[in-house]
């Protein structure tokens, strides 16, 4: 069932959006494109693509694919552009977490006592 989302600003209450799951065929459009859905829980991937559907559902274009990035590069597909900083977050993962774990093992080595981190 369709919820409204509101918002109040300086211009009093307004409806912004309505949220919605959209069609089979919505669902599935954007189920197809968007990269990384695999990489988080079935729960977390349809309230993902909800958000997009009510995003697209919401926007003036009838195809996703017709929804750029910004009015300032009209030839730059949104689409492409989510998929692109997705890919490359997925890419930089690990090197964070090997930083992660090296900064680990220092606070480690500072307080020993107190360390309850088994990364190292």
């Amino acid at each position: 069932m369709p919820r409204r989302v509101c918002c109040c600003g300086p211009w009093g209450w307004r409806e912004m959006f309505t949220l919605t799951e959209g069609t089979g065929n919505q669902r599935a459009t954007v189920r197809a494109w968007l990269a990384g859905l695999d990489a988080v829980s079935p729960e977390t991937a349809e309230r993902i693509i909800t958000a997009w559907v009510t995003t697209w559902t919401s926007s003036l274009y009838a195809a996703l694919e017709d929804i750029p990035f910004s009015a300032n590069a009209p030839g730059y597909p949104l689409m492409r552009h989510i998929n692109e900083v997705t890919e490359a977050g997925r890419a930089l993962m690990p090197r964070l977490w090997r930083r992660l774990r090296c900064c680990l093992c220092l606070a480690r080595l500072a307080i020993a006592p107190i360390c309850r981190f088994p990364f190292c």
